[in-house]
């Protein structure tokens, strides 16, 4: 009745990413049972006891909501993935294209997404003029597809445990999280970065050398078709 359009926050919302990102303001992902989400299902705030009354009920639901999300946040994917501040390493944020331009599953051809590995975070020196590559598609109006994670560049033997896709909308802070579905299938990788040389220049379509994995994560989006509005981030366990 009231946040979804007519009092902010708009957490309620129709648009899923500003009700997302209106909420994510109000949580403390870090002690979530402190929230001012559940100080404000309990004050009366409202005028209606039954909903936001501290006998409605609602504390307790909300703070079991809220619990949960915090997990989702900090522990991405599934089967024992680490909380994103456990990541080692991290590329700089990229904005992903507008779905609409993204070339579809049946196309024939992918578009590449390459981060330059002189901005990862900490820095690693073998991949200092290095770049990883990632190819993208569209499957549908509502998912990304990457496939075939190449790093070409390195000036040494580099091994690579654990990599790690995170999206999330570019209004929201922190580096993103896995898809809960599909999001933790590179995790597992374990592979050498042979010593290469990178193409000057560089081609418009996908580098040809031997990708680290060649299975496909399917990534849901959270912007609209044709909106610029998400971007990607690649995580790494280990570069040694």
């Amino acid at each position: 009745m009231c946040h979804a359009s007519v009092q902010v926050p708009f957490f309620a919302s129709s648009d899923v990413q500003a009700a997302y990102t209106a909420a994510k303001a109000l949580v403390d992902f870090a002690n979530p049972t402190n929230s001012l989400f559940i100080v404000y299902t309990r004050n009366n705030h409202c005028g209606v006891a039954t909903v936001c009354g501290p006998s409605s009920g609602s504390p307790a639901i909300v703070q079991q909501d809220l619990v949960k999300w915090a997990n989702a946040e900090t522990s991405p994917g599934s089967g024992g993935s680490p909380p994103l501040t456990a990541l080692a390493y991290l590329t700089a944020s990229m904005a992903i294209p507008p779905l609409s331009t993204l070339p579809t599953l049946t196309a024939g051809k992918t578009a590449v997404l390459r981060f330059a590995l002189s901005n990862l975070k900490p820095g690693v020196a073998p991949l200092a003029k290095a770049i990883l590559e990632l190819e993208i598609v569209a499957p549908n109006p509502t998912e990304y597809r990457f496939t075939n994670p190449k790093i070409s560049g390195s000036t040494a033997v580099v091994q690579l445990t654990g990599l790690h896709v995170l999206v999330k909308p570019s209004a929201v802070a922190g580096p993103g999280s896995e898809d809960a579905n599909q999001g933790d299938t590179w995790d597992a990788i374990s592979a050498s970065i042979p010593v290469s040389t990178l193409p000057n220049p560089l081609p418009t379509t996908p580098l040809s050398m031997t990708p680290l994995d060649t299975r496909a994560i399917a990534v849901g989006a959270y912007s609209s078709t044709g909106d610029l509005n998400d971007t990607i981030t690649v995580g790494f366990d280990v570069l040694q």
